[in-house]
């Protein structure tokens, strides 16, 4: 299964909804959908969104645990009770291609000669947290070696110097406002947290990680090395 996981690992991460074919007899595919795909060693966790724009399909798919959002989905068709979609990926194109089944859809993957099953089922609808101010900072980008981090930087009201804290988000995919593509929804608990810390005179820097939010992802992981 490395062959999967390595195209899996390899999906760029955007925001931009693919176009894709004809909406016609397709609202039970409208809508989010949380999916599997089977592997033999356990069961990777995805996420679709399918909207019908003007009669047209368009798709995105989210990878949790491969911190991958918004990737685009393509050539969106059903056909009563079928239904395809692909990714396009480095090394060639996961097409999809299931069958309704109850409120959701089965079927299989295939890229190249490896194939393997998928379920999906309708996703809860999640609420999204409220947005933190109108006075969010002003953006900042560090450069560190081989790139860049883009971050925030909040100052507290009225004239410094003032103290400055570092905000540095935990493990995982987690962006410079506490927000994870591992999790359904948005906390921006470190958005709360640097203006908590403005309002008693701290100023903050928070910043999305290195492949994380808009920050630069390295060309070679090989490369990077803990700091102190």
């Amino acid at each position: 299964m490395r062959f999967l996981l390595l195209f899996l690992a390899c999906f760029f991460v955007g925001s931009v909804l693919a176009p894709s074919a004809s909406a016609q007899d397709a609202p039970w595919a409208v809508g989010s959908w949380k999916g599997e795909l089977v592997l033999p060693n356990g069961a990777l966790e995805v996420m679709l969104y399918v909207e019908n724009n003007d009669g047209v399909l368009e798709g995105k798919m989210d990878i949790p645990a491969q911190g991958a959002v918004g990737l685009p989905v393509s050539n969106v068709s059903v056909d009563g009770d079928l239904v395809h979609f692909e990714l396009a990926v480095p090394n060639g194109t996961a097409m999809f291609d299931g069958e309704r089944d109850g409120e959701g859809f089965v079927g299989q993957m295939s890229q190249g000669e490896f194939t393997t099953t998928f379920l999906f089922d309708p996703a809860e609808p999640v609420d999204e947290a409220p947005e933190a101010t109108d006075t969010p900072g002003e953006p900042y980008d560090a450069e560190v070696d081989g790139g860049s981090l883009s971050g925030t930087l909040l100052l507290p009201d009225g004239d410094g110097p003032f103290p400055v804290a570092v905000i540095h988000a935990g493990s995982g995919p987690t962006d410079r406002d506490g927000n994870s593509a591992m999790m359904p929804g948005k906390n921006n608990s470190l958005r709360y947290l640097a203006e908590a810390l403005a309002a008693e005179g701290i100023a903050t820097y928070r910043y999305d990680k290195r492949g994380v939010g808009a920050s630069l992802k390295p060309e070679n992981e090989s490369d990077l090395l803990f700091g102190t």
